[in-house]
């Protein structure tokens, strides 16, 4: 089953990209959920939305991708492929792992602080203790 046809579809692409399935693109684990029920819509020619995932790009960085399609079938009514959209969606899956790593620190800064202020208000020979209200 191929996913990329035509030179419209990825004018950029050129022939690395053409003919392929995302699974193929991704280089992903076909035992994967999430790919296993996309691959089953696919074979099923159930249209799809807003499936994500991520390839190595050709240039080595590491891309993600949102896509949706619906089944196009010919006047006969014989499956001819699909016709969809593809999103860079990169910048936003860079983003959501910044802040992801930017609140573990914080989580893990702010467990360190609770427990040096509350080691820190332990009374200790020669330490004073703050004054308590």
């Amino acid at each position: 089953m191929h996913y990329l046809s035509g030179s419209s579809a990825a004018p950029d692409a050129g022939a690395a990209y053409l003919g392929k399935t995302p699974l193929e693109l991704a280089n992903a684990d076909p035992a994967d959920e999430g790919w296993r029920r996309h691959m089953a819509d696919l074979r099923a020619q159930r249209p799809f939305r807003d499936f994500c995932f991520r390839y190595s790009h050709r240039d080595g960085t590491d891309k993600f991708w949102s896509i949706s399609g619906a089944p196009v079938f010919t006047a006969e009514g014989v499956f001819s492929g699909y016709r969809g959209t593809g999103t860079d969606i990169t910048g936003a899956e860079r983003a959501q792992e910044a802040l992801r790593q930017a609140k573990t620190l914080a989580e893990g800064a702010n467990s360190a602080s609770s427990t040096t202020s509350s080691t820190s208000r332990r009374s200790r020979p020669g330490v004073t203790n703050w004054p308590r209200r």
